[in-house]
C-alpha cells in the first residue's frame, strides 16, 4: 500500500460492504490490517482514497489522486489504462514508478458477472467523460431490474499518492480531481468514469476478494500493465500479489510544482465562482433560460448524464437543499429513466459537494442561449467588469 506521507497523515477508513461496518486503521500497523481482513474473509472490503493524522472524521484530510478507466471490454481498459498513465506521466510530471495501478475485473466478456450481481454500468454520458458506473462503490446496494441490463467486466484504478505531489491536507482536491479526469478524458482518453469523486470516497481494497467477480482485486506492476494483455493480467487476479508488487512513491519536485499551479489555478476559479454566487443572491435566485430549457428536455443517453451534472450543480449553486436537488433531476429523468440509480446519486452527491455555474459557453447551454443578454451573462459581465462610482 501507499507510504507514510511526509505530513503524518497515516489513517484511513477500512470499510466492509456486507455488514456495513467501518473503522480507522493506521497504515503502519500490518496487524490491524491483517485483522480486519481475517474479520470479514477479505472479501468485498473497500479504503478510504484519504488520509488523515488522527482517527477523526472531521480531521483535515490528505487525498490521493485517482482515475478510472472502467468498461464491458477488459482489453480496452487495459488500453486506457495504459494511455492514461502516459498522459499522466507526461502531463502532470509524475514518474511511472510513482503511479499505483490497481486491477479489479473478470476475464472476458464470457466470464462477466451474472445480473444478479449489484455493480451495473451505463453508457449514458454528455461527452467521453464518465461513460461508465465503477464497481468501487461500497455501500452494497442492489440493482434495480434496468441496472442489470449491463455489468462491467474491468475497471482499472490509477492512483497518486499524496506524497508524490506534496498534496497538504486541503478539501479541495476531489473537486480538482474531478476536472483533472474531465481534462483527460477531454484530451482524448476514453472510457474514463468521472462520476466517484464525493468527498468521503472508496476504493476496493488491493488484495481483497470482488466477490462479484470471485477475483483479487490486486495491483500491477507499470511493466505488467505494458506487456501484458488483459486475459494474462486476469489470470494474475486469481491469487493474491506479493507485497513487492506495490510501489513505493516518494516525493517529486516537478510534481509538486505542477500540483501547486492547478490547485492555485482551481482556488481561482472557485473564487469566481463564490463571487458570482454572492451576486446572485443578493438579487435574489433565478433560473437562467438555458437552465430552463434543459430541464425541460426529454434526455437520451448522449447527453443526459451530463445535464445531471450540470443541474445538480446549479441547483446547489443557488442554494436548493439535497431533497431538492435529488427532487429536480428524478423529475427530469422521468421523461426517459436512466436507470441506474447508484451512478445519478454519485452525480447529485458531488454537485451537493461542488455548487458551480459550468457557464455560457458549455455545450448543452450555449445552444439555448437567448438573442440577447440574459440576466446571468450580465451578472457575469459586471463580476468581470465592476461598475465605477
Amino acid at each position: 500500500m501507499e507510504m507514510e506521507n511526509s505530513h503524518n497523515a497515516k489513517y484511513r477508513i477500512l470499510k466492509a460492504s456486507k455488514h456495513g461496518r467501518s473503522t480507522f486503521v493506521n497504515m503502519a500497523d500490518d496487524d490491524a490490517m491483517q485483522v480486519f481482513r481475517n474479520q470479514y474473509s477479505n472479501q468485498d472490503l473497500f479504503i478510504s482514497t484519504w488520509y488523515s493524522a488522527v482517527p477523526d472524521l472531521s480531521a483535515l484530510r490528505n487525498y490521493t489522486l485517482c482515475f478510472y478507466i472502467v468498461t464491458d471490454d477488459p482489453e480496452a481498459a487495459h488500453v486506457r489504462a495504459h494511455e492514461a498513465c502516459s498522459y499522466i506521466s507526461e502531463n502532470f510530471s509524475v514518474p511511472q514508478d510513482c503511479i499505483e495501478v490497481i486491477y479489479n475485473g473478470s476475464s472476458s466478456a464470457a466470464d462477466k458477472p451474472d445480473k444478479d450481481s449489484n455493480h451495473a454500468d451505463d453508457s449514458g454520458a454528455g461527452n467521453s467523460a464518465g461513460n461508465y458506473n465503477a464497481t468501487n462503490d461500497w455501500d452494497g446496494n442492489n440493482t434495480t431490474d434496468s441496472d442489470k441490463a449491463a455489468i462491467i467486466t474491468a475497471e482499472i484504478m490509477i492512483l497518486i499518492p499524496p506524497v508524490v505531489f506534496d498534496g497538504l491536507p486541503t478539501p479541495l482536491v476531489p473537486a480538482l480531481n474531478y476536472y483533472l479526469a474531465r481534462q483527460i478524458a477531454d484530451d482524448g482518453i476514453e472510457n474514463i468514469n468521472i462520476d466517484v469523486y464525493q468527498r468521503d470516497h472508496f476504493i476496493r481494497l488491493p488484495n481483497s476478494v470482488n466477490t462479484v467477480t470471485g477475483r483479487f482485486v490486486i495491483p500491477l506492476s507499470m511493466k505488467e500493465l505494458l506487456y501484458l494483455d488483459a486475459n494474462c493480467i486476469a489470470e494474475l487476479s486469481k491469487q493474491l500479489r506479493p507485497e513487492d508488487s506495490m510501489i513505493l512513491p516518494h516525493r517529486v519536485p516537478e510534481a509538486a510544482d505542477w500540483f501547486v499551479e492547478v490547485h492555485d489555478e482551481f482556488e481561482k476559479k472557485l473564487l469566481r465562482q463564490d463571487e458570482l454566487q454572492k451576486l446572485m443572491l443578493q438579487k435574489g435566485w433565478e433560473i437562467p433560460p438555458c437552465i430552463r430549457r434543459l430541464q425541460q428536455l426529454c434526455l437520451y443517453d448522449n447527453i443526459r448524464l451530463e445535464a445531471y451534472r450540470v443541474l445538480s450543480q446549479f441547483y446547489s449553486w443557488i442554494g436548493a437543499s439535497p431533497d431538492e436537488i435529488k427532487y429536480l433531476i428524478n423529475f427530469v429523468d422521468r421523461l426517459n429513466p436512466i436507470g441506474n440509480y447508484h451512478k445519478m446519486n454519485a452525480i447529485i452527491t458531488f454537485g451537493v459537494e461542488n455548487p458551480w455555474f459550468v457557464g455560457c459557453q458549455h455545450f448543452l447551454l450555449e445552444q439555448f442561449c437567448p438573442a440577447g443578454k440574459c440576466f446571468m451573462a450580465e451578472l457575469i459581465e459586471e463580476y468581470e467588469k465592476p461598475y465605477l462610482f
